[in-house]
């Protein structure tokens, strides 16, 4: 692999950092989501009306907010494995 020059090792490390930071946020945020979802499904179960509406429109976007962070935790995975290969190379 050639030589990747100082400018661009610098953003690899900065990204590399990132990527290493935001994947536990990201199971943290999952994580309080679907704790969240729970107590917004007991609530449902003895609500009724606009109530029951409003915690029902509050689980669909928790799943898909939980659906949108599990996608960013792959590509963040796969990315992070991709900035350890190439800063290996680097040093090479």
């Amino acid at each position: 692999m050639a030589k990747i020059p100082n400018d661009q090792l610098k953003t690899l490390r900065g990204r590399a950092i990132y990527v290493s930071a935001r994947i536990p946020e990201i199971k943290i945020e999952a994580a309080a989501l679907q704790d969240e979802r729970k107590s917004v499904i007991a609530k449902a179960k003895v609500s009724s009306g606009d109530q029951l509406k409003q915690l029902n429109h509050r689980k669909t976007y928790i799943i898909m907010r939980v659906g949108i962070l599990r996608a960013e935790q792959k590509q963040l995975i796969a990315e992070k494995k991709d900035l350890i290969e190439k800063l290996k190379a680097a040093r090479a």
